[in-house]
């Protein structure tokens, strides 16, 4: 599920971006474009915002998965004679 989340958002980012592309490269450079390349990248910058916390979310979601495992004690590896 998170994983399908993470491709939309960077699907999402990827439109804005070759949106602003299309805008700049206009041969004219009216305010209407100009105020529209500025809102597409405020709102990309609001996606990259999302997906950063997502992907900490989830590696926080791992990490606290990993101390769990039986073999380990306080994030120390226990040695086979301790297990």
């Amino acid at each position: 599920m998170l994983v399908a989340r993470q491709e939309a958002i960077l699907a999402a980012i990827s439109e804005k971006d070759a949106h602003i592309a299309v805008l700049e490269m206009a041969p004219n450079k009216k305010t209407e474009n100009i105020e529209e390349v500025e809102k597409l990248t405020k709102e990309k910058l609001r996606l990259q915002q999302v997906l950063k916390d997502l992907v900490s979310e989830q590696n926080a979601e791992c990490a606290g998965q990993f101390l769990t495992l039986p073999y380990l004690r306080g994030g120390q590896a226990l040695t086979p004679a301790q297990r």
